[in-house]
């Protein structure tokens, strides 16, 4: 079949640096920021006030043009095969660390665009992927920060999260509890 996505930036258009500017002391207070569909400048602030920040430029912005000192800044870099294919080689050996989704393929951590960690694909009966990579970012990202999981650890969490969110028809009726995460990952890494 064919697939057809609409989108609608939505206040994500709104979002400007002058904005920006304005929340300086929250964003300075945040212990970590994640960017999601956003264009580069508003990347490139955050990149210039901000070291620990995280990003999914999304395919808009990839088209737009991504700033190479921009992505160099950003302490983890989020993209699926199709974005990452857009990325110049050159830049790709500078990126410090990239999480690669791959939808039913799995997911995996390039760091210098080497290949450090895969996580497999994870079999479901998927209905519907919309929110499927924003499940995985945060997923992702909270392991990895929050729960202090190992990037492996963190890696197959959200490649679970975002597997079983395509289960459901919506991104928030297919996003799962940490119980659910937890036990998958516990039957993943027990059969491996």
């Amino acid at each position: 079949g064919e697939r057809r996505l609409l989108t609608f930036t939505g206040v994500n258009k709104l979002l400007s640096v002058e904005m920006l500017n304005d929340y300086k002391d929250e964003i300075l207070k945040a212990d970590w920021i994640h960017l999601a569909g956003v264009n580069e400048e508003i990347a490139h602030m955050i990149a210039s006030i901000k070291e620990n920040w995280s990003w999914d430029p999304g395919l808009l912005s990839i088209d737009q043009g991504l700033n190479k000192e921009t992505l160099e800044k950003a302490k983890i870099l989020f993209f699926n095969e199709i974005e990452y294919a857009k990325v110049p080689k050159n830049i790709k050996k500078e990126l410090n660390l990239v999480v690669l989704k791959k939808g039913k393929n799995g997911a995996e951590i390039r760091v210098k665009d080497v290949k450090m960690y895969e996580s497999k694909g994870i079999v479901v009966s998927s209905i519907d992927s919309t929110g499927a990579g924003d499940i995985f970012d945060a997923v992702f990202l909270h392991a990895y920060l929050t729960r202090n999981f190992s990037l492996n650890t963190a890696l197959m969490s959200a490649n679970i999260a975002g597997a079983l969110s395509t289960t459901k028809i919506g991104a928030q009726n297919g996003a799962v509890d940490w119980c659910t995460i937890e036990s998958e990952v516990f039957r993943y890494e027990g059969s491996t």
